[in-house]
């Protein structure tokens, strides 16, 4: 399984990087079309919050709030009290954000072998979860 951070997220929304935003969309179109994405509550939030700080208000917010609904059901990753040990390992071990750490810890707990986040070192191994940064690769790197 794959989680994926806000970032990604919010670029795939987010058209002022043209690169980003269609390597983004990309991604989310193959993990969702192979049924190997999984978000977070947190995730979702996150990118609500920077959208909202970014350019939304009146018919742009409704629709990003619709795209958000429609990816509600793949933030199946756990995110409760339980994360706080494992985040609190993560944030010491590895000098992350608290933020990054909590993201993390989800994956962690989700048992995802990838994260696709551009915020934390490419290829870097988080207790058994590997950050891929996915504008470096497209989503083919992936293919047997």
């Amino acid at each position: 399984m794959h989680f994926v951070d806000s970032n990604v997220i919010i670029h795939s929304m987010d058209t002022r990087t043209p690169d980003k935003h269609r390597r983004a969309r990309d991604w989310l179109r193959s993990l969702q079309t192979s049924g190997s994405m999984v978000l977070s509550v947190q995730g979702l939030t996150e990118t609500y919050s920077v959208m909202c700080r970014l350019l939304v208000r009146g018919p742009e917010l409704l629709a990003i709030r619709q795209k958000l609904k429609g990816m509600m059901s793949l933030a199946t990753a756990p995110f409760d009290a339980d994360n706080l040990p494992i985040a609190w390992a993560l944030h010491d071990r590895f000098q992350t954000s608290w933020w990054d750490a909590l993201m993390l810890s989800s994956a962690v707990r989700a048992r995802c072998d990838l994260v696709l986040s551009e915020d934390l070192d490419h290829g870097r191994d988080y207790l058994g979860t590997t950050v891929l940064n996915p504008f470096r690769l497209p989503p083919e790197a992936l293919s047997p």
